[in-house]
């Protein structure tokens, strides 16, 4: 699925299992909380694609899987500026790409 703006996205609370980048894309593999009321989640790939830049701050001094606490985007052109914060950790992740997916795994 295409992700028109990610502050739309059920990121809150949702965990990230794992990160990984590639050449011009940055993926967090996350278990998507996809409905609050009934806490039902699954487990998807949220891909940043065309990454122009990436730049973290992380904090591993903490048990992982952490959680994400927001996602935030402003447009400067063709690029997205996507900001993911996590909660346990405080990590910051700034994302400058053109796209973004959330693709189900299972």
């Amino acid at each position: 699925m295409t992700v028109q703006n990610v502050e739309e996205l059920n990121l809150n609370d949702s965990c990230v299992l794992g990160i990984s980048i590639q050449s011009g894309e940055m993926c967090f593999k996350v278990d998507y909380i996809e409905d609050y009321d009934s806490c039902a989640s699954r487990v998807y790939l949220l891909a940043f694609k065309g990454c122009h830049t990436v730049s973290s701050a992380i904090n591993l001094n903490v048990t992982w899987p952490d959680s994400i606490l927001c996602g935030t985007e402003t447009r400067d052109g063709e690029l997205r500026n996507i900001k993911i914060e996590m909660a346990t950790s405080a990590s910051v992740f700034n994302i400058s790409c053109r796209s973004v997916e959330l693709i189900p795994l299972n």
